[in-house]
């Protein structure tokens, strides 16, 4: 069984939204729940929407790759298809923006991280342009983290993200 001290940290995905990712279209987002079945016809999305799902595990739990000199970032967009994920109907360069909502399973709030992929061409890497962590319903002066203010204090690079080595750079800041 599971401790009250791990449940109190426990969230749970509810909500999946993306725009200008390859054929799926979620502007208003996809609600989750515990058990989802996805039934549509051949080119509707839904290996699509598992590979939103896997490239959020994957690049959240992959570290860098010392060896190849990879972040698991890197290794979870080359794995969703690389500058293919961009909506063939939309222009280079442009974001693909994908947002997933977690939702606590106690009394505390919940949180969306919002997540923009620049795509600038078909021959040059993919880059995270945008990347915030915030509280459910709250403005956005209460974002616990934007790329844009902790990116800047600790030169992380384009091509990881902060939440996936946050506990990282945390102790790094406090030596």
């Amino acid at each position: 069984g599971s401790t009250e001290a791990e449940s109190m940290s426990t969230h749970t995905l509810k909500k999946v939204t993306a725009q200008n990712y390859k054929n799926l279209s979620l502007m208003k987002g996809l609600k989750l729940s515990n058990l989802n079945l996805f039934i549509g016809p051949n080119g509707s999305g839904k290996s699509n929407l598992i590979g939103v799902l896997k490239f959020l595990r994957d690049s959240m739990i992959t570290s860098r790759d010392e060896v190849r000199g990879r972040t698991g970032f890197e290794d979870a967009v080359f794995e969703l298809g690389g500058a293919k994920i961009l909506d063939g109907t939309v222009k280079t360069p442009a974001n693909v923006k994908l947002a997933f909502n977690f939702e606590p399973t106690d009394e505390m709030t919940g949180y969306i991280f919002d997540l923009d992929i620049l795509i600038q061409d078909a021959h040059t890497p993919v880059v995270v342009s945008n990347e915030t962590l915030r509280p459910e319903n709250s403005p956005e002066e209460a974002d616990f983290y934007t790329r844009d203010e902790f990116g800047k204090e600790t030169n992380l690079p384009t091509n990881e993200l902060i939440l996936s080595v946050f506990s990282k750079l945390l102790e790094q800041n406090l030596k």
